[in-house]
């Protein structure tokens, strides 16, 4: 059935998922980033030269096709090796993960397999046709067992979509009542899936209102390219403290992307970025629409797999799914203009772009090589002191970099020089973790009514911890402020537990339980 494997797209698309790390974490995930870049880049280029020579992107796509569902298949034995605990999941708290960090990720995975398998299902025979109803009945398994919602409602509906354009007879059967039968069959299923995980439902409601605030305040051309990871959590903390009553503070996290990638989009580019947006995408459906190719409607089902994810999920975070998209777009536009007598200069030129925007967005690889080693380096202090100092000046504008930076500054004393850096880096990116280490830079500076100030702060952007508020407790106890220090040991014993079973809370309670039975009986 396999013939002979694309080693291609076994090589780009394995790159993008199997070098990961427990030790190495930041080096792999900046492996897996730049493996990708790279395949996205060569996809550019033969997608040029494709139109150029009016052959097609790849000359046997089935075979790159079938690859992709080889390395989903992989991805199986991997979870199913996870479960049976021969090999361990790489998230604490779920037990398996595949070779990613998230099951939803992993469910997307199985969710973008899935297509293809039932797209041959449909176009096979004979013992062919009963690998890929397995193929098919496999990933749709551990897409349940995934538990990732999202995912789960955008297989059923490219699913539903691919056997609806292929199968003439299922659209024969379609009438009235069975289309009315769908329909209530998966508005129940839609809600059994919001009342599954509610607080994880009610939280996206949460980050989606606060993201509409963002994009009220500058709707036209938004916040810039670090919009969100500069300006959401300021955003959180002052819309909880107007809106107590609304219940959502228990809730709120540390949020680096709102659960929807327009909105995301909006926020950074505006309401004129949405419309280019959805301008692009119009004609790239239309091209999808006209093109004469065995493939087409399983392109189209792919396409609605992302949108789907992408209205409910963070899939253009993910390496992988960056080149499944391009591996798309570059399929569609080279098949189209294959068979099309317009002039397509324009597009490579669209393409030439691409690809050099792709090169500048990439140009401190080496430099981020040499930080991510530097941050399991064994030098002495004084030495990765100057290096990070020598990185700074090309990765100043890296917002990862400027909080490891300022992170390792605090970590070992330089509490000033910690402080430039990591107010810089609310520039770029601000949240809890941000706020925390400026006002302790303060607390450890003796500047303690900036510091409970920030404390504060950080304890509006994230109500539910109760780092912030502890460490207010310590300042007040040490500054002799019996008054404070009783008021604070009070919140922290009285406030609810969101994770039950955490040792940190626990110790954090015990020792705000010790110091008002110390301060009740003197």
């Amino acid at each position: 059935m396999w013939g002979d494997i694309h080693l291609p797209t076994l090589l780009f698309c394995s790159g993008c998922l199997f070098p990961i790390s427990y030790h190495f974490s930041e080096m792999s995930k900046m492996i897996v980033e730049k493996w990708a870049v790279a395949g996205i880049l060569i996809l550019f280029f033969l997608c040029i030269v494709s139109i150029f020579q009016r052959k097609p992107l790849i000359s046997h796509p089935e075979k790159a096709l079938k690859t992709f569902v080889l390395l989903g298949f992989i991805e199986i034995i991997i979870a199913f090796l996870q479960i049976v605990g021969i090999l361990t999941s790489f998230h604490p708290f779920f037990r398996f993960t595949g070779s990613f960090r998230n099951p939803a990720v992993f469910g997307m995975m199985m969710v973008l397999c899935l297509s293809i398998c039932i797209f041959y299902a449909i176009k096979s025979t004979g013992k062919n046709r009963t690998l890929w109803y397995f193929l098919s009945i496999s990933f749709f398994l551990f897409l349940f067992l995934s538990e990732s919602r999202t995912c789960i409602i955008a297989g059923a509906f490219s699913s539903f979509a691919i056997i609806f354009a292929e199968i003439s007879e299922f659209r024969r059967l379609l009438n009235r009542k069975i289309l009315f039968s769908i329909f209530l069959g998966g508005t129940i299923s839609l809600i059994a899936l919001y009342y599954y995980k509610r607080d994880s439902a009610d939280g996206r409601i949460l980050l989606w209102i606060v993201s509409l605030k963002m994009i009220a305040e500058k709707p036209l051309f938004g916040w810039g390219e670090h919009g969100f990871s500069s300006s959401y959590m300021p955003f959180q903390a002052k819309f909880l403290l107007e809106h107590p009553e609304i219940g959502f503070s228990y809730l709120a996290d540390n949020a680096s992307h709102p659960f929807n990638e327009f909105l995301l989009f909006s926020v950074k580019y505006g309401v004129m970025g949405l419309i280019m947006l959805f301008g692009t995408m119009y004609f790239l459906i239309r091209m999808a629409l006209k093109i004469k190719s065995p493939y087409r409607n399983l392109y189209l089902s792919i396409f609605l797999t992302l949108f789907i994810l992408s209205m409910f999920s963070f899939p253009y975070t993910i390496p992988i799914i960056w080149l499944v998209s391009t591996f798309l777009l570059c399929s569609i536009v080279s098949t189209y203009y294959i068979n099309s007598q317009k002039v397509h200069i324009s597009m490579i030129l669209l393409l030439s772009f691409c690809i050099l925007w792709t090169l500048l967005q990439n140009r401190h690889i080496y430099d981020e090589w040499q930080w991510h080693k530097l941050q399991a380096s064994s030098a002495p202090i004084e030495i990765i002191h100057q290096k990070y100092a020598s990185l700074y000046k090309s990765l100043s504008k890296n917002p990862s970099f400027l909080y490891n930076y300022g992170a390792w500054l605090h970590h070992n004393d330089y509490y000033k020089e910690s402080l430039n850096i990591l107010s810089e880096c609310k520039d770029i990116y601000d949240d809890y973790n941000v706020e925390l280490l400026i006002a302790d830079d303060y607390r450890q500076l003796k500047e303690t009514k900036l510091a409970i100030e920030i404390f504060e702060y950080a304890n509006a952007m994230i109500p539910s911890k109760f780092l912030p508020l502890y460490y207010e407790m310590i300042i007040y106890e040490e500054e002799g402020d019996k008054i404070n220090a009783y008021r604070i040991a009070q919140i922290i014993v009285n406030k609810p537990v969101k994770i039950k079973k955490s040792p940190s809370v626990r110790k954090i309670k015990g020792e705000a339980e010790i110091i008002i039975f110390r301060l009740e009986c003197p």
